[in-house]
């Protein structure tokens, strides 16, 4: 288990997640393999199985000792509560952290419900602050008296020293407490005693800006490196980040980030660019698939590389279709396959590999094409617990079943057992950008009514925490009501949504992602609609409130006035406006605000 640890995460440009949940999927992947081990250790030690172990049981289980044993070590509960909002898996992999967490809680309600004094006046309860951790007190991070933290961590209040709600400094305290218990947490699993890390992660170019300062943070802070003696730090992370070269493709948030990474010298950055195979790339790749010699298939492989550009996944495909169209026939007789250069040849350049690509998916079954664009409208790829979700209304009845025939095709494959993916980003883009843009709304309409109907089924809007399955619902309804008259839902289902856009709005301002923030906001707004301050008064309210938080985050003081006036224009009691008054206060004191 000395090894390199191979952890990946990969953007998409179409599905909005929640802030940070790509970064910390590849994590959440590497803890979900140890809490697994660890349940299978604990249960063959509770049956007493006199069978001994064999030696990579062995291993395994010396290897999940050490690495729980490392988190804790650099984690404190509270820490592990904290990350858990993001990373499931903690709490499968530290059962025992949360009972605890549950019977502090349930100490302090105690307390609460007695304004935790004695009937003499003396204090009950302490705040539950930990100070013999590694990230309770570390330079200028956060401490445990900044947060209150309740339920599973995803839920964090900031208090100021007299209790008082304070939200605008709340949202960078997080940012901060969050951005050091990641770095602990890779500091952990990658010690030089364990194994290090290769974080690889893709298609930066459609990446948030909360991912991005977060990886910042991963390579620039000092904090997760490990001494191998008093003279030389050593960095157990190393981190492949790719993108596309076309600047057009990109914001510049990723500008930013890229130039922040090469202006550090402590931090050793490699650029490599990665273009088309050459010639005798392709010349090797076709030689090996048909089995034979370079030097009889030297003139048709220069026609392939020609026309597919040397991109080994258009060389896969045009080989596929030239299978498919007879133009590439095996010869029982002479037992190697044939060919007619000059039919190739003939191939209009105009049929490009994107044509031929829509050509391979209209061969398909009809209930495989729908399959291929409801999965399609989630991006790359999606949970299988969201397909299952999906496959239980009579309209994607056959999902799964018809997703199975996909991947014999090797349009899609199934990774890590949970999670289905397009063999390609342009497979997916193909399927997507098939149908016209009404059609695809139709399809987000559909898949995003029944993902809120599921949400729903489980708990009341009021009460509903913002996972995975929430992100992507609200996701789903937003693209399909983008730029449309929200009208055509009735006002129960209005308020559903624009109540689940605030929360993920809450959620964003948490992680300090102003951009997604105010997104969520667009839409909670467009939901609530002109009536809103009668018809959903509270929710209308916050609204602007985050509104209002995530401008003065984002330093954009004439929207943070906007919203202040309408705060100031339609609160009903002067409660209702103290939050609004103390990010103005805040904007102006920061010189954003005349």
């Amino acid at each position: 288990y000395r090894g390199w640890l191979f952890f990946e995460a990969k953007f998409g440009r179409l599905t909005q997640n929640e802030p940070l949940s790509t970064i910390s999927s590849g994590l959440e992947a590497y803890l979900r393999t140890i809490a697994k081990l660890k349940s299978n250790i604990e249960d063959v030690n509770l049956e007493n199985n006199p069978v001994a172990y064999d030696e990579q049981q062995e291993n395994q289980e010396e290897y999940v000792n050490i690495i729980v044993s490392s988190i804790l070590r650099h984690l404190s509960p509270a820490g592990i509560v904290f990350l858990s909002g993001l990373i499931p898996s903690l709490k499968a992999l530290f059962p025992e952290v949360f009972r605890s967490v549950v019977m502090d809680d349930d100490s302090v309600s105690d307390c609460d419900g007695n304004n935790g004094t004695t009937d003499g006046g003396e204090e009950t309860c302490d705040n539950g602050n930990e100070s013999d951790h590694d990230d309770s007190s570390v330079g200028n991070e956060p401490n445990e008296n900044e947060e209150r933290m309740v339920g599973d961590g995803s839920s964090i209040n900031y208090d100021d020293d007299n209790g008082n709600g304070n939200d605008c400094m709340g949202a960078g305290a997080y940012r901060n407490k969050l951005h050091y218990l990641f770095r602990q947490l890779l500091k952990a699993i990658s010690e030089p005693s364990h194994s290090p890390i290769f974080f690889y992660v893709d298609d930066l170019q459609w990446a948030d800006s909360a991912s991005l300062t977060l990886l910042s943070s991963l390579v620039l802070e000092s904090d997760h490196f490990n001494n191998a003696d008093e003279e030389e730090a050593r960095q157990c992370l190393f981190l492949v980040g790719s993108y596309r070269s076309n600047k057009e493709d990109y914001p510049e948030i990723l500008n930013q980030f890229i130039s922040e990474i090469d202006s550090v010298p402590s931090v050793r950055v490699t650029n490599i660019s990665l273009g088309g195979i050459a010639k005798s790339g392709t010349n090797s790749m076709i030689s090996d698939a048909l089995r034979l010699p370079i030097r009889l298939i030297r003139n048709f492989s220069d026609v392939v590389h020609k026309k597919s550009a040397g991109n080994p996944l258009f060389v896969k495909i045009f080989m596929t279709s030239l299978v498919e169209d007879h133009y590439l026939t095996y010869s029982l007789e002479e037992q190697r396959w044939k060919w007619d250069i000059d039919n190739v040849r003939d191939i209009s350049i105009n049929e490009n590999v994107a044509a031929i690509l829509r050509n391979k998916l209209l061969r398909l079954p009809i209930k495989v094409f729908e399959a291929l664009q409801v999965m399609s409208c989630f991006g790359v790829k999606v949970d299988q617990d969201v397909l299952s979700i999906l496959s239980g209304s009579d309209q994607f009845d056959e999902l799964i079943s018809s997703l199975g025939y996909a991947i014999q095709e090797g349009m899609i494959e199934k990774r890590n057992e949970t999670t289905y993916g397009f063999a390609h980003d342009t497979i997916q883009q193909a399927v997507y950008e098939y149908l016209p843009e009404a059609c695809m709304k139709e399809f987000h309409f559909k898949i995003g009514m029944h993902l809120v109907r599921a949400l729903r089924g489980f708990v009341t809007p009021e009460f509903l925490q913002c996972n995975s399955i929430t992100f992507l619902a609200i996701d789903q309804m937003n693209r399909a009501c983008d730029g449309t008259d929200p009208n055509r839902l009735d006002t129960r289902i209005k308020n559903t949504l624009a109540s689940l856009n605030l929360k993920a709005a809450e959620r964003a301002i948490d992680l300090a992602d102003a951009s997604s923030a105010l997104s969520h906001v667009r839409y909670g707004l467009q939901f609530a609609g002109d009536t809103g301050w009668s018809l959903c008064y509270e929710i209308c309210l916050r609204l602007h409130e985050a509104a209002c938080l995530a401008n003065y985050l984002n330093s954009s003081p004439d929207e943070v006035l906007k919203h202040f006036e309408e705060i100031i224009n339609h609160a009903r009691t002067f409660e209702d406006k103290i939050k609004a008054n103390c990010i103005m206060i805040k904007s102006s004191a920061s010189g954003n605000i005349q």
